[in-house]
């Protein structure tokens, strides 16, 4: 599955089944439980994976709504009978551009941002790894975050959060894939599945 994702013009290539989320037919507990049944069903067997995903969807979409998230589309699986679920939004906010003392060249940006991180002591930066595409320098950082489900009395969740900034190809512009997953007790086996998504991502006018 390719998912193009416009202004700008970023592309994932997806494996696995993936669906749009739209945030507007969305905007309740009740639509977004309708949501996660129809996408992992009703059996009995899956109301642990029901609940962990309706947690997991609903931070997602309220992060989504808060910092102008662009799309966001939602995994089951990653291929028939391996059952993943997972989150990406991306974001894009008019706002979020470094300096204009700053170059457009791709180190030139992230060197900016790294620094601005360390500036403002941002959360998790011990965790950043660098990565590269064409035309972009990409940072990860990542974290997992423990919550209980007071759905079902017992039950909580580890969900792992990994944010790729990207600096856009000739500009000061910055772009952030987020991924999230439940499956926060195999942090290492899904980072590596998130970076292997990143690595394939394109600019569609390189």
């Amino acid at each position: 599955m390719q998912v193009h994702i416009p202004a700008p013009p970023l592309r994932f290539r997806l494996v696995g089944s993936w669906r749009p989320v739209l945030l507007n037919e969305l905007d309740s507990a009740t639509l977004i439980s309708e949501f996660v049944a129809s996408v992992v069903g009703k059996r009995d067997i899956d109301a642990t994976v029901r609940a962990r995903m309706r947690h997991d969807l609903t931070d997602a979409i309220a992060a989504a709504r808060s910092r102008d998230a662009q799309a966001m589309f939602i995994a089951t699986e990653i291929m028939p009978g391996l059952p993943m679920p997972v989150t990406l939004t991306v974001y894009s906010p008019p706002d979020m551009r470094m300096s204009p003392a700053v170059g457009t060249s791709p180190a030139a940006v992230m060197t900016a941002l790294r620094a601005s991180f360390e500036h403002i002591d941002m959360a998790h930066l011990d965790t950043a790894r660098p990565s590269a595409i064409a035309g972009s320098e990409i940072v990860r950082l990542h974290h997992v975050d423990d919550h209980d489900l007071p759905e079902q009395e017992g039950l909580h969740t580890r969900t792992l959060t990994a944010d790729y900034w990207y600096t856009v190809p000739q500009s000061k512009q910055l772009v952030i894939a987020t991924f999230s997953t439940p499956l926060g007790d195999i942090p290492n086996v899904m980072l590596d599945y998130f970076d292997a998504l990143v690595a394939a991502s394109y600019w569609d006018h390189l």
